[in-house]
């Protein structure tokens, strides 16, 4: 299922101008226990202070949080529904998760019990991300401005991927293993500075204009990642 929401409104008088939104998006995957929702805000203001400057900012701010089930290789949920019988029981009678069983003399299922896989990995993405504009501009002379603008880009993301260490007691079999943990962080920020003199002027059929900028820029990227396997008492924690 989808949900998908959205409010919006804008304004304006003699000197200010202003458009704000914001919205909400939600939608359950195919694969069980997985989902993508989606948080936006967007917003821009231009205000004419006097006659000689005029000023504005906009930005855009979302955070959106997914529930991965992974769909490629051969350890993926739908390998094993691949590889799978469609006489393979999910549960024994205790309710219990079962990998392969015997009928007869008959042995069906895959001991990677798609269903167990599912339901117990836990692989998630977070990402909050922010971006926009501030601006300055100045009339100095009779076609003669002077505009500076900063731009910025931030981006905060995390990774988690969790396998626990799944066993059918009564069997003895192992439902899913081993135990492991992958948590991935990385940040970037990059900003820039631009500032832009410019002259244009109309004289009877002639026009002249002339653009003198300057730009800096900087960019900043931290990444970190850890795993670890057979965890302290089957717990998502790397210590």
């Amino acid at each position: 299922s989808v949900q998908s929401h959205q409010i919006s409104f804008s304004g304006g008088q003699d000197k200010t101008n202003y458009f704000f939104s914001g919205g909400y998006f939600k939608e359950i995957g195919t694969l069980i226990e997985t989902n993508f929702d989606r948080f936006s805000v967007r917003g821009n203001i231009d205000h004419q202070v006097k006659k000689w400057l005029r000023v504005g900012f906009s930005t855009n701010l979302t955070r959106s949080n997914q529930k991965i089930g992974l769909s490629d290789g051969f350890d993926a949920v739908t390998s094993a529904v691949l590889y799978n019988s469609p006489a393979a029981p999910i549960r024994d009678v205790f309710g219990n998760f079962v990998g392969q069983t015997t009928i007869g003399n008959n042995t069906f299922g895959n001991p990677r019990n798609p269903v167990a896989i599912a339901s117990f990995r836990d692989i998630t993405n977070t990402n909050t991300k922010a971006f926009g504009a501030l601006y300055g501009e100045i009339a100095l002379l009779k076609g003669l401005t002077l505009r500076n603008e900063l731009n910025y880009d931030f981006n905060l993301s995390s990774d988690k991927a969790f396998q626990p260490f799944i066993r059918n007691e009564a069997t003895n079999e192992d439902i899913i293993t081993p135990s492991r943990l992958r948590e991935q962080r990385n940040n970037s920020l990059f900003w820039a500075l631009k500032n832009y003199l410019s002259y244009n002027r109309v004289f009877d059929k002639h026009s002249v204009g002339v653009t003198l900028g300057h730009e800096s820029q900087k960019s900043v990227y931290d990444y970190i990642n850890a795993s670890r396997e057979k965890l302290t008492l089957n717990l998502p924690s790397l210590a």
